[in-house]
This record gives structure tokens, C-alpha cells and sequence, in this order.
């Protein structure tokens, strides 16, 4: 079974800035910092944030789904603004899905706000298609509110 979800986000900061997070490990610091109620750790495995890096993420103990996996950066490009990941291992796998894959694309929208595109596109053995039920995009967009977050405690440090 094939599935494919799509959120369109409306985050009030500037394209660039929104990517330059996305894009980096500075993401991983968004969510050890915003999302800590769901995520218990985020481990750097390899790689600098680019493509080809792998992060090791596990969640709180008692949420729905999948507790822990690895993903691997596939795509990361500068000049689209799409970065994609693939889970590799754990979770996800042991849930019955062959793809599961996450991708963001930044989208400019004015001057001063963007739309994060997330989309997740995933297969999964027919036999344990109940479990497709795990898949939401709920998550991204509570990441793309943290990066807002972010984004704008960073601006008034600054400002500071």
C-alpha cells in the first residue's frame, strides 16, 4: 500500500531564514530545545547536516507509533529549498513500512513569512496497512512552529 500526506504551513518568518534551519543541524537544536515533551533525544550518528547525514531519534516513552528509528538525509538542496530524509532503521521498519520518507520544501510567500511544505510519502506491507494510521503530518507542522519559535527568540536575542 502506497500513501502519500501533504501539509502547507504559513510560518511568519523570512524564506531564507526558515531554510537556513531546515537545512542545518540547527534543526536538531530546535528540537532538543521546542519539542522535548515528545522527543526524548536526537543524536548527530554521522555527517554535518547535509546529505548523507544520519540522526538517531527516540521518543517519550508512551507515544503512539514508532519509539525510535534512524533517518538519513537524502536530499539537501540549497537551490530548491527541498531537503528529504528517509527512515533507515528501527521503528518504522518494524511497523511494516519498505518507504518511509519525509520531505520539506521552503516556499517563499513576502518578505517576511513562507510556507513550509511537508510531505511524507510511504509503502507499506499490505498485510500491516492498519499501521499506515501512524502517519501524520500533525508532527511536522508542531516542527514548523518550533522553528518559527525559534526563529523569533533568536531575532529578539539579537535585537537584545
Amino acid at each position: 500500500m502506497h500513501g502519500h500526506l501533504v501539509s502547507d504551513l504559513e510560518i511568519r518568518a523570512p524564506a531564507e531564514r526558515v531554510w537556513e534551519c531546515y537545512s542545518t543541524l540547527e534543526l536538531t537544536d530546535v528540537v532538543r530545545h521546542f519539542l522535548a515533551p515528545f522527543v526524548e533525544k536526537i543524536d548527530v550518528v554521522q555527517g554535518d547536516g547535509k546529505a548523507g547525514t544520519i540522526l538517531d531519534i527516540t521518543f517519550v516513552e508512551g507515544t503512539p507509533g514508532v519509539r525510535h528509528y534512524q533517518e538519513k538525509f537524502i536530499v539537501v538542496d540549497d537551490a530548491t529549498r527541498v531537503k528529504t530524509a528517509d527512515a533507515i532503521q528501527g521503528g518504522y521498519h518494524e511497523l511494516g513500512f519498505a518507504l518511509y520518507r519525509v520531505t520539506f520544501q521552503i516556499l517563499d510567500k513576502d518578505a517576511d513569512s513562507c510556507i513550509v511544505k511537508s510531505t511524507i510519502d510511504y509503502e507499506i506491507d499490505d498485510d500491516k496497512a492498519s499501521n499506515a494510521s501512524f502517519v501524520s503530518t500533525a508532527v511536522l507542522d508542531i516542527l514548523g512552529r518550533a522553528v518559527e519559535q525559534h526563529i523569533a527568540q533568536k531575532k529578539l536575542e539579537t535585537a537584545a
